[in-house]
């Protein structure tokens, strides 16, 4: 932990290998968490993809990873699935 001119606290990890990169992953969590933007980090939930992801929707309702690939793609198959169940 280091401290700023203005008081604040700030996480400088040290270290190589696994403990400088659990450092850095640990440093990121927190500083996410304090300035509010924890919440617009998710995963895609499409089980071919699974990548994290940011949220850059104004009302924090993002929900693919790219909406012209896996958006794209989980929209295909669910028109696909009405077409055929309708007929």
């Amino acid at each position: 932990v280091v401290w700023t001119d203005d008081g604040d606290a700030r996480f400088e990890p040290e270290g190589s290998g696994v403990d400088g990169a659990l450092g850095r992953i640990f440093a990121a969590v927190v500083t996410l968490q304090a300035d509010g933007t924890w919440e617009r980090l998710k995963v895609c939930p499409a089980h071919d993809c699974r990548f994290a992801f940011y949220d850059h929707s104004k009302n924090r309702s993002g929900r693919w990873c790219s909406m012209r690939v896996c958006g794209n793609r989980s929209k295909t198959r669910s028109f696909r699935r009405r077409q055929v169940s309708e007929g």
